[in-house]
């Protein structure tokens, strides 16, 4: 399941900033007043943080895309800076409580150095890495549920295709489910989901993000209960 952090991250990332960030935003006192739950200081320290953290997460990418001999697309380098706030936010903040001014660096400094070692961590996870295969801005849901080759294969791949677009339509709001059938089912421009559903850019990549986590635990949940229902064939055959 997504990190429970995950969702406000997404949300902020598609809100814009709350004002001008206040001048002690980058101070201790300021810090643990976003850390205690208010939410205005969380924002305001979020949209002060994000240039730093992108800037980090596009220069990591950016190194090992010189290696591989390919740029960075952007999916990823939204997935990896939603990555790295959840990491400097979870365990109530802990990364955060563990940067001390006296120590000579700056807040965004510090914060730098911690989104570098989560990236590298990330980008070492072969499971986590998006660099493991070649990305597309739409991905065919295939890549979500794989296509089997026998016949049987596929008409049981169908009736599974099936049973999770009805978990999802269940456990979705309508424009969630909307954007999902036109992300990965119809496969349609994000130009198009933008004029369509009047979003931005951003934010139809971030929700890209969120449907195809969505998808993929509908689909284990579907796996689940097939495997389960199948024990329970066998017993009664048996």
């Amino acid at each position: 399941m997504p990190h429970p952090l995950l969702l406000d991250i997404a949300v902020w990332m598609t809100l814009p900033a709350p004002g001008p960030a206040p001048a002690d935003v980058f101070t201790p006192t300021y810090v643990e007043r976003a850390l205690g739950g208010d939410r205005s200081a969380q924002r305001h320290l979020f949209h002060a943080l994000l240039p730093h953290v992108q800037k980090k997460v596009n220069a990591v990418l950016v190194r090992r895309a010189s290696a591989g001999g390919r740029r960075p697309v952007r999916q990823e380098v939204l997935d990896l800076t939603q990555d790295v706030f959840v990491a400097l936010f979870e365990h109530d903040g802990r990364a955060l409580r563990a940067w001390h001014p006296d120590k000579g660096a700056s807040l965004p400094t510090w914060v730098g150095r911690v989104a570098e070692k989560r990236i590298i961590s990330t980008l070492r996870t072969a499971k986590r890495n998006p660099w493991t295969e070649t990305p597309t801005e739409a991905e065919a849901f295939e890549r979500v549920v794989p296509a089997l080759p026998s016949a049987h294969a596929k008409v049981a791949s169908r009736q599974q295709l099936e049973r999770v677009l009805d978990a999802l339509r269940a456990d979705l709001s309508e424009q969630a489910f909307a954007l999902f059938v036109a992300l990965f089912v119809e496969q349609q421009e994000v130009d198009a989901i933008c004029a369509a559903h009047g979003m931005t850019a951003n934010a139809v990549y971030i929700w890209r993000t969120r449907l195809k986590k969505a998808a993929k635990a509908a689909l284990e949940a579907v796996s689940d209960a097939g495997v389960k229902d199948s024990s329970a064939d066998a017993r009664k055959a048996g």
